[in-house]
């Protein structure tokens, strides 16, 4: 208890806190539940944007090293819409941005620094998300390519993790892309295509994916042995 009042007095920004657990509109949360912004986060919800929070508190800017001011982002545009159901823990450099009618689902997940969600549609999580670090998401192009007719044919499409998704490091997934309950993403990939639950998928160029066999799962715990 002594260690979280110290946190909450050092590192946690409780001007912002205040204001956007308290005063804002924006923000709707069950009791016990809050958005807990740490220093250098920087926040921009749009008053017509809506962010609700359940069964968790959503930590935005954790784990910063002292000294650094690296910042960490949270964008809500017109009318976009965040359903937080078990919170989350963003590290410091990471940036969420859900744009004008995106809507973001998200069960529980953390993100470590480097990572970017970009949501213009829709972007859902299940229960139990790893980000590594540097992994960006996104839904869409953002910017139109067209066939010879002048017509788009990129429309953006939504992105779904289910649960219990780990995706390591360096990773990009595109618009369109379900990852399947269960599954590992290796370093270094750029996921274009759907991945069966309980997949190992690696690679870049040419997607490989391997049934998980001996890997029955994942935990956050460390694989660092100490004797």
């Amino acid at each position: 208890m002594i260690r979280k009042i110290k946190d909450l007095l050092i590192y946690v920004d409780l001007i912002k806190l205040f204001y956007y657990n308290i005063i804002s509109k924006s923000i709707i949360r069950q009791r016990g539940s809050y958005l807990i912004p740490y220093k250098n986060a920087v926040i921009n919800i749009h008053k017509t944007a809506r962010l609700q929070i359940k069964n968790g508190s959503i930590r935005l800017g954790d784990v910063k090293l002292r000294g650094s001011r690296a910042e960490t982002y949270l964008k809500m545009d017109q009318n976009a819409q965040w359903f937080s159901d078990g919170g989350a823990e963003l590290f410091y450099n990471t940036k969420v941005d859900i744009q004008q009618d995106g809507v973001f689902q998200s069960g529980f997940f953390s993100a470590n620094c480097g990572t970017v969600i970009v949501c213009s549609k829709k972007i859902t999580f299940g229960n139990n998300i790893m980000l590594g670090r540097n992994i960006t998401i996104y839904d869409s192009d953002h910017h139109q390519m067209t066939d010879r007719h002048g017509h788009m044919i990129n429309y953006d499409a939504e992105v779904t993790l289910e649960d219990s998704v780990w995706l390591t490091s360096n990773i990009t997934v595109q618009r369109g892309v379900t990852i399947g309950t269960g599954s590992i993403v290796g370093a270094h990939t750029l996921v274009k295509r759907e991945i069966p639950p309980y997949s190992l998928a690696e690679g870049n160029v040419g997607l490989k994916i391997t049934a998980i066999d001996k890997i029955t799962g994942w935990k956050r715990d460390s694989t660092h042995k100490r004797d």
